[in-house]
């Protein structure tokens, strides 16, 4: 009988001993929402401050494979695919962007800057913010579910969002999964399941490791060698139906239209700006539609000529252009010529970039060819030049102002 009572008591102070340890265990406060609107409030406030952060080191994972890293250090950007990948730099200096090799290669690239710069703002709309910010989508299920605690001195915040919906009869759903300390998000991932299918994707980030220090690099200020001149020409249609559509390259770039062409042996770069209407109109085309072309050029044929930029001290001339036959590819590559491009058939020819201009060079045919050769810059090592004349002005060099 007395062992039964100390039994009994000793299961008793065991339960109020765990029932103790269990009180003194980190409080949580669990906020949930169960509609759009205050689900997307719960988003912004837990996700806003990371769409904005300054420095930071984002590396994305599917499953235990690396995909990228970007780190973010100012207006300094370095880019990795894998830890054991090259590094690629972007950044900002006196207004213009550039992006940087390792070995120092450099070029000016407005677009990749402006996409990794807002990387992290990209990766949130496209997988939830997106769909929580937008005015459709209404038929879709909404909620969140923010715990809130304190642990050995840090505020721990986990934010689970979820949305469902249903489509003929198949049931789709989207999982983001946040976690933060002291109100800086740590991870993400991302679950999307739709019938049977399903994937995952999870990014880290890290405050205190995100110094980007750039390789040694020399700016070349290329807009010397632009002069802007008088245009004997009133609108877009009037210049190319006096140079044939043939001799003008023509690209749109935001609300410019560019027309490089060569006139009277000068190199012209022509500036239309299309007017607010016509570049809403330009850039709301389907470009699956059988008269896309026709349409595209309805709209900037009627656009009026505002600038033209001379830049011919920016092509080599061509006695300089000469000067290269009889010399390898690869005598050209170690000269500064980048590989842009390439075509072979009954002749070869390679498209290399220098200067932010881009040539057209006629070779010999690589050795072993046929159809079935993979070919790579480095195929054209030791093909011999046969001529050189000049294409266009690189991507990058557009606009030249």
């Amino acid at each position: 009988m007395k062992k039964t009572i100390r039994n009994t008591l000793s299961i008793l102070f065991s339960i109020l001993l765990l029932v103790s340890l269990a009180g003194c265990g980190p409080k949580q406060t669990v906020t949930k929402a169960d509609t759009k609107e205050d689900t997307a409030k719960m988003a912004h406030e837990f996700y806003d401050a990371l769409m904005e952060e300054e420095h930071v080191k984002m590396t994305g994972y599917s499953g235990e494979d690396v995909l990228n890293i970007v780190t973010i250090d100012g207006e300094k950007l370095s880019l990795q695919n894998t830890p054991d990948d090259p590094v690629s730099y972007l950044f900002r200096e006196n207004g213009k962007t550039y992006f940087l090799s390792e070995d120092g290669d450099l070029s000016e690239d407005t677009f990749s800057y402006d996409f990794y710069r807002d990387t992290i703002r990209t990766t949130l709309t496209m997988f939830v913010m997106g769909l929580l910010d937008s005015e459709e989508m209404g038929s879709l299920n909404y909620s969140a579910v923010k715990t809130d605690k304190t642990e050995d001195g840090k505020a721990l915040s986990e934010l689970v969002i979820n949305i469902s919906g249903e489509e003929n009869g198949e049931k789709a759903e989207l999982t983001l999964t946040g976690n933060a300390v002291d109100s800086k998000v740590s991870d993400f991932t991302f679950d999307a399941k739709s019938g049977e299918t399903a994937y995952s994707l999870r990014y880290l980030f890290d405050y205190d490791n995100c110094t980007v220090t750039l390789p040694e690099y020399t700016i070349v200020d290329y807009s010397k060698y632009y002069h802007h001149v008088d245009s004997e020409f009133a609108t877009v249609e009037e210049l190319v139906d006096a140079m044939g559509e043939a001799a003008v390259d023509i690209s749109v770039y935001d609300n410019k239209v560019l027309l490089v062409t060569e006139k009277d042996g000068r190199h012209l770069q022509y500036v239309a700006e299309l007017t607010p209407e016509d570049y809403e109109a330009f850039w709301a085309l389907d470009n699956a539609a059988d008269d896309y072309f026709e349409q595209e050029k309805a709209i900037y044929y009627r656009q009026t000529i505002s600038d033209c930029v001379d830049f011919t001290e920016a092509v080599l001339t061509q006695e300089a252009m000469n000067a290269y036959v009889g010399k390898t590819v690869k005598e050209l590559y170690d000269e500064g010529f980048e590989n842009t491009g390439w075509g072979v058939a009954d002749e070869a020819y390679v498209y290399l970039e220098k200067g932010l201009m881009e040539y057209e060079v006629s070779i010999t045919i690589p050795e072993g060819y046929d159809e079935n050769t993979e070919l790579s810059d480095d195929s054209f090592d030791n093909c011999t030049v046969l001529g050189m004349r000049f294409s266009v002005p690189g991507m990058e060099a557009l606009p030249m102002e």
